[in-house]
């Protein structure tokens, strides 16, 4: 596995360019790659920028609107095999994307089988294209209870991969939280059912202290290891363990660190990543 920085997720607003040049600075091996600079710059100027740096790009986060009507998903899929080439061109074999549990006033059932039509033609896309999808489970009670969804619906990690097998699609497999693994209630047994091939992409934080589990919101964390409440000891041995070879992402949603100066942020988020790998 490799360090991975993505600057959107630590409240960065400076340019892809000068992201990619923090990251090298400071010791992250890859960066997530916007499509919108992608396409701004085009494919060729985006790899050379990186190979100038000797950054790898990880990973891209799925453009198409799959979660609400049909006339937004066809419009967007259309345009997809378009997109995926471009981002395949720059050299980036993973995408990902979170997957709300479900969907009020459809049942599980029905939601499931929306998930896996949808979702499996964005893999068949890319795929074609030498590209993995990475599908994130979300773990928090506090979601499901803000949707009004009847039943608890798939927020684990062992749902996700039902729907990843479903999907049928080679390479579809995990975006692996921490947070969502611990909010779910995860345990390191988790990791007794996966390998390397099913799991695309990681995100890794730290949970605020003092609070419930299932009265977690979302968008609270802290860096990975700040609290020492996500038990990333046994996360991290688990990776290992199933020799995963993708890239660690820290998103910690955190204001304090939103509100640093931009490097000082990277910097920050390098250190914590750091002390785990």
């Amino acid at each position: 596995m490799f360090r991975s920085l993505d600057g959107g997720a630590i409240g960065v607003s400076a340019s892809f360019e000068q992201v990619v040049a923090w990251a090298a600075k400071y010791g992250f091996e890859g960066v997530s790659v916007p499509l919108q600079e992608v396409i701004l710059n085009g494919p060729e100027r985006t790899s050379a920028l990186l190979q100038s740096y000797s950054i790898q790009p990880s990973v891209f986060g799925l453009p198409v609107d799959y979660r609400n009507e049909d006339a937004a998903f066809e419009r967007d899929i259309l345009g997809f095999p378009a997109q995926a080439r471009a981002m395949a061109a720059v050299g980036v074999q993973r995408c990902s994307t979170w997957v709300l549990p479900g969907r009020k006033g459809m049942s599980e059932a029905e939601y499931f089988e929306l998930l896996r039509d949808r979702l499996g033609k964005c893999a068949q896309v890319l795929v074609e294209n030498g590209i993995r999808l990475g599908l994130e489970f979300l773990g928090p009670k506090t979601i499901r209870r803000d949707l009004g969804l009847e039943s608890d619906g798939i927020f684990t990690a062992e749902r996700m991969l039902e729907l990843a097998e479903a999907i049928g699609i080679p390479g579809t497999g995990l975006l692996l939280d921490a947070w969502h693994w611990h909010t779910s209630h995860g345990t390191p047994a988790l990791f007794d059912l996966l390998d390397n091939s099913l799991v695309v992409d990681v995100h890794v934080n730290d949970s605020p202290e003092g609070t419930p589990t299932d009265e977690l919101p979302d968008n609270r964390r802290c860096l990975p290891g700040n609290t020492g409440v996500i038990d990333l000891v046994s996360f991290f041995d688990g990776l290992r363990g199933i020799g995963y070879d993708g890239p660690v992402t820290v998103e910690p949603f955190n204001e304090e660190l939103n509100a640093l100066p931009d490097e000082e942020a990277v910097a920050r988020t390098a250190e914590a990543l750091r002390r785990w790998m």
